[in-house]
């Protein structure tokens, strides 16, 4: 997914830094804390700062974090469109620096891909994708249905086939 267009019109080509600062922790607690209290609000408030810092500090992972984030929020607040084009913002750094969560962003899309129409969803992954990369996405969502489907019937090759 290397044709990212723009994620909330923040750039992601800031460098890349593997460690997550210091002052990760510091700066998302007051996000989570808002959560547990139901204020989306501030929640969303502070996830965007959470993303400005990241940004900032060149932290790569903090800034995929912060969108993930401010994509479970919208889904919790029945706004899937911008849970797709958040989660797939995760996804196109995640991707772009090798970080171990790509997996549960994967789930996340795929999750939300089947409660929207595929027109919408194709709309707001369009927001931050170009045609291949959506094509792209389509396919590793696709690997990943199969194979979640695959193990929900106890079929643990990928292929389908007996075992």
């Amino acid at each position: 997914m290397t044709g990212t267009r723009r994620a909330d019109d923040r750039s992601t080509n800031a460098p890349q830094r593997r460690s997550a600062s210091p002052s990760r922790r510091q700066h998302s607690l007051p996000s989570c804390a808002a959560v547990r209290v139901g204020d989306y609000g501030e929640a969303e408030s502070r996830y965007h700062q959470s993303f400005d810092i990241e940004e900032r500090l060149g932290n790569q992972a903090g800034m995929a974090s912060s969108y993930y984030q401010l994509g479970t929020l919208a889904a919790e607040s029945s706004n899937l469109s911008e849970a797709v084009e958040r989660y797939v913002a995760a996804l196109a750094i995640r991707l772009g620096i090798d970080d171990r969560r790509t997996a549960n962003t994967i789930a996340q899309l795929s999750k939300t891909r089947g409660l929207l129409p595929r027109g919408e969803f194709d709309t707001s992954a369009r927001n931050v994708l170009d045609e291949d990369s959506l094509s792209t996405l389509h396919q590793r969502l696709d690997r990943y249905d199969a194979a979640e489907n695959a193990g929900a019937s106890g079929d643990t090759d990928p292929n389908g086939g007996d075992m």
